[in-house]
């Protein structure tokens, strides 16, 4: 499978959401982030199910995207600012700032995201369609069809 580029990536996420049941979608912070042609996130969804983010970034040399981190959550779930690179932090009542909220409240999603952090690390390289056609849409459509 070729390494995903930059400029691909609509291409791509037009014909992944038309072959599957599951959602990719572009997810824009801000209207400068909008207008940028290198996003930094992602969002995949299966509708009722879960939301996973992922954050990927761009080899500088050759603009190939690769996935940096991947966080999952309940379909509901509210997720903090700090999730999305908001610099506003909480204090706790001695005034110390708390560390950012970057995972979910629910253990299931938790351990998902150590699943796809263990997978991210055994194989750093990876890129876009790797994960998502070999490691995330694979074992979710086998389940969605059972």
């Amino acid at each position: 499978m070729q390494a995903l580029e930059a400029g691909q990536l609509h291409q791509y996420l037009k014909a992944h959401n038309s072959e599957h049941r599951t959602r990719l979608h572009i997810w824009k912070r801000t209207q400068d982030e909008a207008k940028s042609d290198r996003p930094n996130l992602l969002r995949f969804m299966i509708p009722d199910v879960m939301i996973i983010y992922i954050s990927i970034g761009y080899q500088s040399h050759s603009g190939t995207i690769l996935i940096e981190n991947m966080s999952a959550f309940a379909p509901r779930e509210r997720v903090s600012p700090h999730f999305f690179g908001n610099e506003e932090r909480k204090t706790d009542s001695s005034g110390s700032q708390k560390a950012p909220y970057l995972h979910s409240e629910y253990t299931v999603f938790r351990v998902l995201s150590q699943q796809l952090a263990r997978v991210l690390h055994a194989q750093p390289q990876i890129g876009l369609q790797g994960v998502m056609v070999g490691q995330v849409s694979s074992f979710i459509e086998k389940r969605v069809e059972a």
